[in-house]
């Protein structure tokens, strides 16, 4: 990418109260008007990386706040208007909003920072940096404006560092900055697995790139891959909460509990960054449940909502424990908190899903699928959503519908597990049917994307006689 093209991005930096003593500034990014598009995602997470290292830190994931802006009707990229920082702080939980640009002028990069507060919405006269390199001036921009705000938030003359630069190389920086842009669309997966390679090639040091990487690894099922990717980051950032978090959600991923819970707990205790804390809570909550240990997941659920009050992931974790405890009640009450919310993707149509699930318990077939399709409207990727419709349609005889549901699931391939689920239950109809080919190789192909799935293989066994 030319070095030439203008840059920026708009710091959003929430300083919010977490409902406890113990509660820490905290901090979002989303894109400036100045900026070029094409990079603002990486600037966004640049820069977040870049305030998670302030003492006590606190800061949201990009594709958090981005959301946010996007159901605010924000394109992506885009610079929000006050008043939209305004309420995108508010859903998140923000006090404070930080701008701040970064554009090339000539040889030199220049960054420009402001702020507002949900008090006084007047955005503060800009500061401006200019510096060879584009990391030089977005820190001393940061450095700048993080001082002028401790004045009112921390102890005058109380100096502001960030541990800088995150890469040594500006072409892993562009080729960084490339992935980002491009690992929030779907389509654009395997370009921005290539830009992030690239990055990490030219800088094998460069930490951030290890974890946004296994982000997107995440996303696309790459389980083991996601997890080396985190290990590869802590070689280089032990000391970064944030990364042992996200490990921890890996490994549990992969049903490596010990390891999980390990990574989780030095999380935990290393005190440094509230939101990193809390959703290691939260992902040791996800170790605990996959155990089958209800209590002790309950208990970190709950400990994740003490400490961020608005984080819908945690409440929904709390109401599918509810709900498996059949207090459908309770779980209703903060599933529609999450709905309320409205500020996270993946939460706000799990807790739709869940509404779905309970309707579905208690037999209410049109309420079920109403609650899925909303699931589906936030999310239309959400494979299991489509696996649960399937069973609503079958329960009430509409067994055409149950199939297109299930072919809906298989066409995704999103999610291995809902795939696998949807082949068998595709079976299951065949077979009642009297397809006993067609059955057989729907159990199959369940088997071949789940080996241990042993409801299929016991369907398999019935079917054909044990051969």
């Amino acid at each position: 990418m030319a070095m030439g093209v203008r840059l920026g991005l708009i710091v959003l930096v929430s300083l919010a109260l977490a409902g406890a003593a113990t509660a820490a500034p905290m901090t979002c990014v989303v894109p400036a008007a100045e900026g070029d598009p094409a990079y603002a995602q990486g600037v966004m997470a640049l820069t977040e990386s870049a305030l998670r290292d302030l003492p006590e830190s606190c800061v949201a994931p990009r594709r958090q706040t981005c959301w946010v802006l996007s159901d605010l009707s924000v394109a992506q990229d885009q610079a929000p208007r006050p008043d939209e920082a305004i309420e995108a702080a508010t859903r998140i939980g923000a006090e404070v909003v930080i701008f701040a640009g970064l554009r090339r002028d000539g040889a030199d990069w220049v960054a420009t920072s402001t702020h507002l507060t949900r008090r006084d919405p007047q955005l503060q006269p800009p500061i401006e940096a200019r510096s060879t390199s584009a990391q030089g001036a977005l820190r001393d921009a940061l450095t700048q404006v993080m001082s002028r705000l401790s004045e009112a938030q921390l102890s005058p003359g109380d100096a502001v560092h960030f541990v800088w630069p995150p890469t040594s190389s500006d072409d892993a920086l562009l080729a960084f900055f490339e992935g980002c842009g491009l690992d929030s669309r779907p389509e654009e997966a395997p370009a921005a697995e290539r830009a992030f390679r690239r990055a990490i090639d030219l800088d094998p040091a460069f930490t951030l790139a290890h974890k946004e990487y296994s982000g997107l690894l995440r996303e696309l099922g790459r389980k083991s891959e996601a997890a080396e990717e985190l290990r590869l980051a802590l070689e280089r950032r032990p000391d970064m909460a944030i990364l042992l978090s996200n490990l921890g959600a890996a490994l549990a991923d992969l049903e490596e509990f010990d390891e999980a819970e390990d990574a989780l707990s030095q999380a935990i205790n290393l005190g440094t960054d509230l939101l990193a804390a809390a959703y290691a809570h939260n992902n040791l909550g996800l170790v605990y449940r996959r155990q089958k240990l209800l209590d002790r997941a309950m208990t970190e659920f709950e400990r994740a909502r003490r400490m961020l009050p608005r984080y819908s992931m945690a409440h929904a974790n709390v109401a599918w424990i509810h709900m498996e405890l059949e207090q459908y009640d309770q779980a209703q009450e903060v599933l529609r908190r999450v709905v309320e919310f409205r500020n996270d993707r993946a939460a706000l149509a799990y807790a739709h899903r869940l509404l779905g699930d309970i309707a579905l318990r208690q037999e209410r077939y049109d309420e079920a699928v109403a609650a899925y399709q909303a699931a589906l409207q936030v999310r239309p990727d959400y494979a299991m959503v489509y696996v649960q419709i399937g069973y609503t349609e079958k329960r009430r005889g509409n067994v055409s519908a149950a199939k297109e549901a299930y072919t809906a699931a298989i066409g995704l391939n999103t999610d291995p597990t809902a795939t696998a689920y949807a082949h068998n239950s595709l079976g299951n109809i065949y077979r009642d049917e009297g397809g006993t080919g067609k059955a057989a190789a729907e159990y199959e192909a369940a088997l071949r994307i789940m080996p241990d799935y042993e409801l299929a293989r016991k369907n398999l066994e019935k079917l054909t006689g044990g051969r």
